[in-house]
């Protein structure tokens, strides 16, 4: 990810539509897993600015870990009172064999090299106990790539038997496996596929602040969408993400 790319994380997550919707979404696939009171031992694997970890501490017994290949990210981390996490890659984990109950790993694998997914999926089975769960996210379709892709350094956009197929791979068993941002899904299609085509808004990030009210609009399709995603048998067919949830099989 581009250095400025993790400054406008910093200052957006909190407030941000897509960062406060797809925050829901996770927690409403977790939360059916995974108890409120926090019991689960938690890795977030490629953690940005940390953001996230303060989602996942409600499921947590002892606090999530988090780790981050860039420099900056964990800077960020730390800033945000996360004092715990540490500079390491995906490809290789600096923890143990069979250490947590779950792990998640948001926008990341998209970021890797050809074969360096199949290679983090494995690391996350390594790092998971018996039973253990994985969350994953990713952006979906590679016809979709853009301008933001490019400032975020996403190399690859995934179709949902793309992630499917991997995570099958490295030895998962699917639990739920679902496009997300269904319902915006045109209205951002067309602003990657014709506005920056035509020049508008050509080779920029999506990471821009809107209005608080359009940012409040922008947020209730992703409220409704986190409702419907806690039926584990639901999917959208469609949408600008993917989410999956898998568990280890031994």
């Amino acid at each position: 990810m581009e250095t400025d790319e993790y400054r406008k994380m910093f200052e957006l997550e909190e407030d941000f539509w897509w960062y406060r919707g797809m925050a829901r979404i996770t927690e409403a696939i977790l939360g059916r897993h995974f108890a409120s009171k926090g019991t689960a031992t938690i890795l977030d694997a490629g953690c940005g600015t940390g953001k996230m970890l303060e989602v996942l501490r409600r499921f947590s017994v002892n606090g999530p870990v988090g780790f981050d290949f860039s420099k900056q990210a964990v800077r960020y981390s730390k800033r945000r009172g996360e004092p715990g996490i540490v500079q390491a890659s995906v490809i290789h984990i600096p923890f143990p064999a069979s250490s947590f109950d779950l792990v998640t790993s948001l926008d990341v694998l998209c970021q890797l090299p050809e074969g360096g997914d199949l290679q983090a999926l494995r690391e996350f089975h390594r790092v998971l106990g018996a039973g253990g769960k994985l969350f994953v996210r990713l952006p979906a379709y590679q016809w979709l790539y853009a301008g933001h892709d490019r400032h975020s350094l996403t190399l690859q956009r995934y179709t949902r038997s793309q992630l499917v197929s991997r995570l099958d791979a490295a030895g998962f068993a699917i639990i739920q496996v679902s496009y997300a941002n269904f319902f915006l899904f045109p209205l951002l299609a067309a602003k990657r596929l014709l506005l920056e085509k035509i020049g508008i808004l050509a080779d920029s990030s999506d990471l821009r602040p809107v209005p608080s009210l359009l940012n409040g609009i922008l947020e209730w399709p992703l409220r409704i969408e986190s409702r419907l995603l806690r039926y584990p048998h639901f999917r959208f067919p469609w949408g600008l993400s993917i989410v999956g949830l898998a568990e280890k099989r031994l």
